[in-house]
């Protein structure tokens, strides 16, 4: 959550979102240099958990890294609610809930 709660972020996101819609070179390259290392990090670590029996192995990974994240980028984006430590914890929470094993 640190990272989405920096001062004007707000008012870049949504105009940085729409540069990215509207140029692919920008888009691929902020794919490829930011947006999959940093899942890749939360991948190696639910593989991980996967690995000792902790997660289940039938999980949907790109579905279980967007719910990871779309709930701070949606309140980041819509300003209606706090992006903060709870809603992190929240998150986490809810998503091991779903996908953890007995």
């Amino acid at each position: 959550a640190d990272g989405l709660t920096a001062p004007g972020l707000d008012h870049v996101l949504i105009p940085f979102v729409a540069d990215l819609r509207a140029d692919p070179e920008l888009r691929e390259r902020f794919l490829a240099e930011i947006f999959h290392a940093r899942r890749a990090t939360t991948e190696a670590t639910l593989r991980a958990a996967i690995a000792r029996g902790e997660v289940r192995a039938d999980i949907d990974m790109t579905f279980v890294l967007d719910a990871l994240a779309a709930p701070a980028y949606f309140r980041q984006l819509f300003g209606h609610a706090p992006v903060d430590r709870l809603l992190v914890e929240q998150t986490v929470d809810m998503v091991l809930t779903a996908i953890r094993t007995s």
